[in-house]
């Protein structure tokens, strides 16, 4: 069962909190203690926090056997949890408790080094890599690794843009010298990574000739003059990045808390990122208006880091689309007809 519906696998003391609250406080403790997780920043702890699926599992239950590929990656909210080798005669090599994590070496497409087995009922938080990419993507900051693989495997194999069923055109912006690239040839993911390499957030992609690529969004947000120069003639465009969520206003009491403020490397670096969604989405709008039609969602309630609620953004879409799609027939439509003649 997941945060959201659940009824909280253990209280504290008489709090008035919800089980849902209280389930999710002790979650986020947890992983404030876990040697694999206390170094995430909070947005990451957040998205791991919307992802997880608790439950009990009960005494001398195997969770993972040795030679075999983790499907899941648990961390011990309570109780305990052995690790050995062996099936008949279990030699114990070491005793998992609260924040120790089994199932690492699926981020790395590793088999399990050894089985673990509950000792007694045990708590735990999990996360399907399958559904949960939130999962990879509290490594990317670090390194890009984990999700490059994910990327391989799951969804686009090891093939070129060159061989995609569909053109694929990723642009990046090559940030030595301030030009976009239109990717045509070479592996998809490394495109792909390029073309989303948000400065301050993520690693930029340094090809074998020393290019150094961020993404294109930072030059050419909403690419449609890469379409234009590819030779299509009816374009749809998608210009989803919202401007940011208005704040509210700061009021200090004190010309102290004002100066600090001024002075916070963290609000200077919000300051920076809240200025260049700007520009990306301002830029977007306008580059749009070359496209035949555009996709403009109203997104304004999810912030540009929500990767982790990629369900219920689409859910929060999708009835904007049938109308959005009848539009694209009467452009369309009036666009042939205007060729016609």
């Amino acid at each position: 069962m997941t945060i959201d519906g659940m009824t909280a696998l253990s209280s504290h003391g008489t709090s008035t909190a919800s089980p849902a609250e209280r389930a999710r406080a002790e979650l986020e403790e947890v992983i404030g203690v876990s040697p694999s997780f206390r170094a995430l920043a909070e947005r990451h702890v957040r998205a791991l926090v919307d992802t997880a699926r608790l439950e009990r599992l009960p005494a001398d239950r195997v969770i993972a056997q040795e030679g075999r590929d983790p499907d899941r990656l648990f961390l011990i909210l309570k109780g305990d949890v052995d690790a050995f080798w062996g099936e008949g005669l279990r030699e114990v090599i070491s005793s998992l408790t609260r924040g120790g994590v089994l199932g690492a070496g699926l981020l790395l497409d590793e088999p399990h080094l050894s089985s673990f087995a509950t000792k007694r009922q045990v708590e735990v938080a999990s996360w399907d890599p399958r559904r949960d990419i939130a999962l990879r993507l509290v490594a990317a900051p670090i390194t890009r690794e984990p999700l490059m693989r994910l990327f391989e495997k799951k969804l686009v194999g090891s093939c070129s843009l060159q061989d995609m069923p569909l053109p694929t055109l990723p642009v990046a912006v090559d940030i030595q010298t301030g030009r976009a690239r239109i990717f045509r040839h070479g592996p998809v993911t490394q495109a792909m990574f390029a073309s989303a390499a948000l400065p301050a957030l993520f690693p930029p992609e340094i090809l074998q000739d020393g290019a150094r690529y961020v993404d294109g969004g930072v030059a050419n947000n909403v690419p449609v003059s890469a379409l234009v120069e590819e030779g299509a003639d009816f374009i749809i465009a998608s210009n989803v990045i919202p401007p940011p969520a208005r704040l509210a206003r700061e009021i200090h009491k004190r010309s102290a808390t004002r100066l600090l403020s001024q002075l916070s490397p963290l609000g200077r670096l919000k300051d920076g990122l809240r200025s260049m969604f700007l520009l990306m989405h301002e830029a977007g709008t306008r580059q749009a208006t070359a496209a035949q039609i555009t996709f403009a969602p109203s997104l304004g309630k999810f912030g540009l880091m929500d990767h982790h609620l990629a369900d219920k953004i689409v859910e929060h879409v999708q009835p904007e689309l049938p109308r959005f799609i009848e539009q694209v027939k009467e452009r369309y439509t009036a666009f042939c007809r205007n060729r016609d003649d």
